[in-house]
């Protein structure tokens, strides 16, 4: 009898165990805070830790590499990648831990370190329409409460409901874009020069090069102010 039930005993044990041993991951996702991580690059309003399909990067200069992920007993994960170099740093390192933070798995706590440099501190959220940063990574083009800005971080003028532009025929006129940024966070515009009407029209960028996603825009820096 006490052979029979010390059998079922430990069988109990062995199906409860590996349930409270093992903690789950925390999700992949985006990270964001409100500075750049990488030293040495162009100002930009924002920056992205992101872990992704076994990967980290960081998206001011440090490309997807391998990331060990280790979940921890209190919850939470814990998170470590290293580069041979990131634009001109070399020997890079980064260590964080996804915590909770009033949700799960929201917060990123970090640093990164690279040889002849200070470390940098990286307190990061998971990327959410309403966090306050635009993050063209997630495809978000705007923060409301921003004029024409909708719940889902999207410009309501993408869909024609924009104001007409108007402006007098053979002049250069400057047309604000209060929801677009250059790289060190202040707005830009375009300027235009109608023809006669049935006419061309001109438009000038203003600045240098052009970009069209996160990895342009931050990584190689494309765009000139």
């Amino acid at each position: 009898m006490r052979e029979a039930l010390r059998a079922v005993m430990l069988a109990i044990l062995a199906l409860v165990a590996p349930a409270v041993a093992k903690r789950p991951l925390c999700q992949d996702g985006r990270f964001v805070q409100a500075a750049p991580i990488v030293p040495g690059i162009a100002p930009r309003p924002s920056d992205a830790v992101v872990v992704r399909d076994g990967e980290l990067s960081i998206e001011s200069g440090c490309a997807p590499t391998p990331v060990h992920e280790k979940a921890l007993r209190r919850g939470g994960t814990r998170v470590h990648a290293k580069w041979k170099t990131c634009g001109t740093l070399r020997d890079v390192r980064f260590a964080g831990t996804i915590r909770d933070d009033g949700d799960a798995c929201v917060r990123l706590d970090g640093a990164l370190r690279a040889r002849k440099i200070h470390a940098v501190a990286v307190a990061a959220t998971r990327t959410r329409c309403g966090d306050g940063i635009v993050d063209a990574g997630a495809g978000e083009v705007c923060e409301p409460p921003a004029p024409h800005c909708s719940a889902q971080c999207q410009s309501e003028q993408l869909s024609g409901g924009g104001t007409p532009i108007e402006a007098p025929a053979r002049a250069w006129t400057w047309v604000p874009f209060d929801d677009a940024f250059c790289a060190n966070g202040s707005t830009t515009g375009i300027g235009i020069n109608p023809g006669d009407a049935g006419g061309r029209v001109f438009i000038f960028l203003n600045g240098g090069g052009a970009c069209w996603d996160a990895f342009t825009c931050y990584t190689l820096g494309t765009a000139a102010n």
